[in-house]
């Protein structure tokens, strides 16, 4: 594995823990607020995406992306279920 595969993991583990986090703060927790979701959801998924576009191809889907054979949005999915049970 070279060194820009390796940032590519940690890029789209990344920018996919972010898009999930998103979705679970702004979703899943019900609140005044929840009619909003959809917008901050759209906008996370609009930055995700033009920022991992340009160095991976920014595919944060993980169901496309484990018919492919790469294993990197699903670590940052991972690491996000990690990271909510301890909030």
């Amino acid at each position: 594995m070279t060194v820009f595969s390796l940032a590519g993991l940690f890029l789209e583990m990344f920018l996919t823990a972010l898009l999930m986090l998103a979705i679970l703060f702004l979703a899943a927790e019900k609140h005044k607020a929840t009619f909003l979701a959809p917008v901050g959801i759209g906008l996370a998924l609009f930055m995700a995406e033009m920022t991992g576009v340009y160095y991976t191809g920014g595919s944060l889907n993980p169901v496309r992306l484990a018919l492919v054979g790469s294993a990197r949005p699903c670590v940052g999915q991972l690491t996000l279920t990690l990271l909510y049970s301890l909030l």
